[in-house]
Order: structure tokens, then sequence, then C-alpha cells
């Protein structure tokens, strides 16, 4: 109803979305991540020498999220979900509408939407950049408002990056802890196991694989 109500409303609904996508960036640096940053075998290793329980040391990690101010796994991954239905409509014949430099804009409302993502290092160097801006405006390619389905898709993109991948690596790691502390600590990995679980009910589900690879 709300992206029904009228352009303001689409704006509010969007500019939510990528506030929190914006604020949950530092969740994906390795210092904010279970594994550390370094993967499952580093997981293991750490849980093998950890001074508290697994199940301790999530919930210090949810007090590090509302401490920092990031979203904890299950926001990021149920907020991913709803943004992948807004891009559900979009039909591959309207690829080609999609807006290629929406990255380049400069307006206020495409600012929250495009957050810090223009200056990650996969962009390429900031003098790139403004050669392909300068390209873009001598265009005129940056001129018309930018609409709805090029800001939702670009924010899906973002979204993947920041909600989505760091929840695939935190399962990954779960998933490998289950299977090495088997016989060695059932705590851990009743605790791993039960974390997983909790994943896969959204990652493993066929509407959000469906809606996934849409």
């Amino acid at each position: 109803p709300l992206l029904r109500a009228g352009e303001a409303s689409r704006n509010a609904v969007v500019a939510w979305f990528a506030a929190l996508i914006t604020g949950s960036q530092a969740r994906t640096k390795s210092a904010n991540m279970m594994d550390q940053g370094q993967g499952p075998q580093g997981f293991i290793h750490m849980l093998e020498n950890a001074p508290v329980p697994l199940d301790m040391q999530m919930q210090m990690q949810i007090m590090k999220a509302q401490s920092s101010g990031f979203a904890t796994s299950g926001l990021c991954v149920n907020s991913f979900w709803a943004i992948l239905e807004l891009v559900k409509p979009i039909k591959l014949a309207q690829v080609s509408t999609l807006e290629p430099f929406y990255l380049l804009r400069e307006g206020d409302h495409d600012k929250e939407v495009i957050g810090g993502f223009i200056d990650e290092p996969r962009f390429g160097e900031t003098s790139e950049v403004e050669a392909t801006k300068a390209y873009a405006k001598s265009k005129g390619l940056l001129t018309d408002p930018s609409k709805f389905p090029t800001q939702i898709f670009w924010l899906a993109i973002r979204a993947f990056h920041v909600f989505c991948v760091p929840v695939m690596k935190e399962n990954l790691c779960m998933v490998a802890a289950a299977g090495y502390f088997h016989t060695k600590n059932m705590a851990i990995m009743e605790t791993a196991m039960g974390e997983h679980l909790v994943y896969e009910a959204i990652l493993g589900s066929s509407a959000f694989l469906g809606d996934l690879g849409t």
C-alpha cells in the first residue's frame, strides 16, 4: 500500500531501507563478524581456544550490534528478502530501462540510496569515477529524475553485499563447526547446528531462493 500511495511514500520506503543498509555497513568488517574474517577454519580454531561458550559469544555479538547500531543477522536477512520482493516486478524486458550510471547521481534522495557504495574500491580509482561522471553528464544521462525500479535495483545490490553475504558466511561457519564438534563438544555442536537451522529456515527456503534467482 505504501508504494502505491505516491512518490513521497515510495521514496520514504526506499530511504528507510537505504538508511538500514548504510547503518549496517560496519557488519561487513572482519572485526564485526563471528569468524573475525578468518572463514570456517578460523572460526573452528577460535572456538577451540575461546574462553567463553559459543552461545555466550552469540549474545555478545547481539550486544555489539546494538551498541554499534548495525542490524542483527535476522533483521539483515529478512530485510534483504523484503527488498528482493520489491525487485521482483522488474521483468527481464525492463533491464534496458535501468540506469547504469545511477551510482553517479548527486541528488539528496539518490545519495541516500547509494550511500557509500560508489566509494568502494570495486568501482576503481577516484579519477576514473570522476571521468565516468563527466561522461554521463555530458551525455545528459543524469538529468531526468531517477525512477523507482532503478533505485530499488541498486539498493538490492547494496543489500546483497551488506545484508546477505555476511549471513551466508556465518551460516557456513556454523555448518563447519557443527560437523567438526559433533564428536568433540556437544554443547558447541548443538548451538552451531541450531543457528544453522535458523539460517536455513530462510536461506534454504524455496521462496527466498526463487526471489534471489529472479
